[in-house]
């Protein structure tokens, strides 16, 4: 007996139980497609993350404390092995187009900052503000997109009516938009794509602020890292926050993988749940082909041909469902990003609203939005995991009722009713 006959006699037997085949194999699938769609999500927040802090370079140190000023920038430039400090301003703020309300982050920071920042500025139009006091804006792609209907909603040279609540403060400015970025997705410390950035004069002026949320220092190169830190460290001790880029990428990178493993271990378990049901069914399957057996078994099948039926037949169930399962898990990975940054994340005063909350103008209330956009990432390692959990779980549920099959007397098989 040659084993592409057995492929073949274990082919038909599938075949010929089709609901029931169709019902075994959508329990690998199932348990397939969640292992690929949820390990996808965290690998393509990692990818994003990275992606940005790797263009910030090796040679960057973050800041990060309550109020740092400019005695702060002065005194950290001084320092040995320090070529430039960027300082950051940052705070939340509405714009209103006529009946809607968008709640955003506003970003204060000047150009050359703002391309550390972001790892390099990307325009869908427009140009970048110059450093000056005016009210000037680059608009973040989803601040410029409705998110509903995709349409652009906001122009270059437009004027922006912008609030933001500072302290017992109401703070009314007109902004006028210089240019309009393209889709950046997830960011270690902002979302550029819900984001307002202002030049840092600016928002100083507008603010009344004379302090900076953060601190972007550019070393004289990737040697001095590491001195810098330890005397930052030894001069602001745990008033400041003081990370290198590298330092944060290998966090994330950790954070990332570990939640990874959680979320395919908590997805795996679908596929301990299809095991049992491949178990039940084929056991039952082999019960009703008992006479069949004793059959085969009479015409010269030996227990290992049946062995290997049985087993084919769980394999067959598992490469089906498992690339099945595939298929469907990269299509479904690609649709959750949208429903993240849809409606879900998007909440007015406790009550769900649309991408972009209505409200009655400015006296309307103040909008939240936790705008996150990111693209999928599907590894091959995910993918041949995927498809040999699905093979392997396919066969261990076969293994018994395989054995089972090929342990049958023949002649009791074939008095079987």
């Amino acid at each position: 007996m040659k084993l592409s006959d057995v492929f073949k006699i274990s082919l038909k037997v599938l075949s010929s139980r089709k609901v029931r085949s169709a019902l075994t194999i959508l329990s690998i699938v199932v348990g397939v497609a969640a292992i690929v769609a949820l390990i996808s999500q965290t690998a393509g927040v990692g990818a994003s993350i990275t992606s940005t802090l790797q263009k910030m370079g090796p040679d960057t140190i973050i800041v990060t404390g309550s109020r740092l000023t400019d005695v702060d920038v002065a005194t950290i430039s001084s320092l040995p092995g320090v070529k430039n400090v960027i300082p950051i301003i940052s705070t939340r703020g509405n714009i209103y187009l006529g009946s809607e309300t968008i709640s955003a982050s506003i970003i204060g920071i000047n150009e050359y900052g703002l391309e550390q920042l972001l790892g390099e500025i990307n325009l869908l139009e427009g140009i970048v503000y110059p450093s000056v006091s005016a009210p000037m804006a680059l608009i973040g792609y989803q601040i410029a997109f409705s998110q509903t209907t995709q349409s652009q909603e906001i122009f270059t040279g437009q004027t922006l009516y912008l609030q933001i609540q500072e302290g017992q403060t109401r703070i009314s400015v007109n902004l006028q938009v210089t240019g309009i970025l393209t889709e950046y997705g997830a960011s270690a410390f902002i979302q550029p794509d819900t984001s307002i950035f202002i030049p840092i004069q600016a928002a100083q002026t507008i603010l009344n602020r004379k302090w900076y949320n953060m601190l972007i220092i550019k070393t004289q190169n990737v040697d001095s890292v590491n001195d810098v830190i330890d005397t930052l460290r030894n001069l602001y001790g745990n008033s400041v926050n003081v990370l290198s880029a590298q330092q944060i990428t290998q966090t994330f990178q950790s954070v990332i993988g570990q939640i990874s493993l959680l979320l395919g271990g908590i997805a795996a378990i679908s596929l301990i749940v299809a095991s049992l049901g491949i178990l039940n069914i084929t056991l039952i399957t082999v019960i009703e082909r008992t006479k069949e057996i004793g059959t085969l078994k009479a015409i010269g099948f030996k227990n290992k041909h049946i062995l290997a039926q049985i087993l084919i037949e769980g394999f067959l169930i598992g490469i089906i469902g498992g690339i099945i399962g595939i298929i469907s898990g990269s299509a479904i990975s690609y649709i959750i990003p949208n429903i993240l940054t849809g409606n879900i994340f998007r909440t007015g005063r406790g009550t769900p609203t649309p991408s972009r909350g209505f409200a009655g103008g400015p006296g309307g209330f103040t909008g939240t939005s936790m705008g996150f956009s990111y693209t999928p990432v599907i590894t091959p390692e995910t993918i041949i995991i995927s498809l040999t959990l699905a093979i392997i779980v396919s066969i261990i549920s076969s293994l018994y009722p395989a054995w089972r099959a090929a342990k049958m007397d023949p002649i009791k098989a074939l008095r079987y009713e």
